[in-house]
């Protein structure tokens, strides 16, 4: 199983993210914004490979900067698909991230907000690619 760590709110603002994170994983407005502004927090928890990857893909392509790990806290690389973008040309979103959106449940949730400690880039340079709760 994987989580879903939202890192920052990257390029774009606290509300943008929090639509984002309503979007996507159906918190409701005041959870939404609390997880934005506490970030790097875990906002998606239990996915398999497939939702953690389009959720991955969907958050990054809305703006914010999101990591991927798994039950060791170990960051997963999440290759992009052969997808340019997850949405159709219409302006809709994929059929494969619809049903990804449909499949998350309270479960899936965070129920409280879960902190982590970013990787240094020291650690990182020498491989270590681990993302600790606070």
């Amino acid at each position: 199983m994987y989580t879903l760590i939202l890192l920052n709110k990257g390029d774009c603002s606290y509300y943008t993210a929090a639509d984002t994170l309503r979007l996507f994983l159906g918190y409701d407005a005041n959870t939404a914004m609390k997880l934005s502004r506490c970030a790097p927090v875990s906002i998606a928890e239990n996915l398999d490979y497939e939702q953690a990857s389009l959720l991955y893909e969907a958050m990054d392509e809305f703006g914010t900067e999101t990591a991927v790990i798994d039950e060791d806290g170990m960051i997963t690389a999440i290759p992009y698909s052969h997808h340019t973008s997850v949405l159709m040309p219409d302006g809709s979103l994929l059929p494969s991230l619809e049903k990804t959106i449909r499949t998350i449940t309270a479960h899936n949730r965070t129920d409280e907000v879960r902190q982590y400690e970013k990787p240094r880039v020291r650690d990182m340079l020498f491989g270590f690619h681990t993302m600790q709760a606070l």
